[in-house]
């Protein structure tokens, strides 16, 4: 079935129904019509270094990447995994030979010359990427990026927390509490785009500041995905 979609809100509401991977598969690709973007991917990479996740890159980048073991080289989610808040592809370190290599073979298969990665971690470990991808000139892109900042990094993390439902480990539908850890990155992330001084607080057990503590005042909202969303939409 083909997910349409007319403004954010329908995207949030279609992920919000799906019931499978294919279901958020259907949303991924609406997302990229609405957007006009060339792909859009939600990469999930666990502790043993399995992958899954869903987006619009072809089948054959996918294979190939799977074939060539390049989680071990990508400096997408090589730099993303040292970070807490969304970066831009330039911002990474493309100088080694096998990032240029990896680079021009991904160029190859239809991958676009700019990118934009949210890095989300959730319970145990859990480590994903959510990105976006084109091809355009460095003005445009950062346009793009700086217009969008705000709603791509809330359907990130609708995108992550719909994903942990899948998980075997959980059970459909169960919400993972926001321990003091999310609690901090929460914070940290909101605090990069509403340029809130806790943004620099990460290590700190509570950060004293206000989208710390409204974080806090949320907690019955019962995930990260609730309290990123609430405080985003209150500038």
């Amino acid at each position: 079935m083909l997910v349409t979609l007319d403004n954010l809100e329908s995207l949030l509401s279609a992920l919000e129904q799906s019931d499978s991977l294919e279901g958020m598969q259907r949303v991924i690709e609406a997302l990229r019509a609405y957007y006009g973007v060339a792909h859009l991917v939600y990469h999930w990479v666990d502790s043993r270094g399995d992958q899954y996740g869903c987006g619009t890159y072809s089948d054959a980048w996918r294979q190939k990447y799977l074939d060539e073991t390049y989680l071990r080289i990508d400096p997408v989610v090589q730099g993303c995994y040292q970070r807490f808040h969304p970066v831009d592809w330039k911002r990474l370190d493309w100088s080694s030979k096998a990032a240029r290599e990896f680079a021009k073979v991904a160029a190859e298969y239809g991958v676009g010359n700019q990118g934009f990665s949210i890095p989300i971690r959730g319970p145990n470990g859990q480590f994903a990427l959510f990105t976006v991808n084109d091809t355009c000139d460095d003005r445009t892109w950062a346009g793009f990026t700086q217009s969008n900042r705000r709603d791509l990094i809330l359907i990130a993390h609708y995108f992550n927390e719909k994903a942990l439902e899948f998980e075997p480990a959980r059970q459909p539908g169960q919400q993972q509490p926001l321990s003091p850890r999310l609690y901090r990155e929460c914070a940290f992330q909101i605090g990069r785009i509403k340029h809130d001084p806790c943004s620099c607080a990460r290590n700190e057990p509570w950060p004293d500041c206000g989208l710390a503590k409204g974080i806090q005042s949320r907690g019955n909202a019962g995930n990260i995905v609730h309290s990123v969303r609430i405080l985003l939409t209150n500038r």
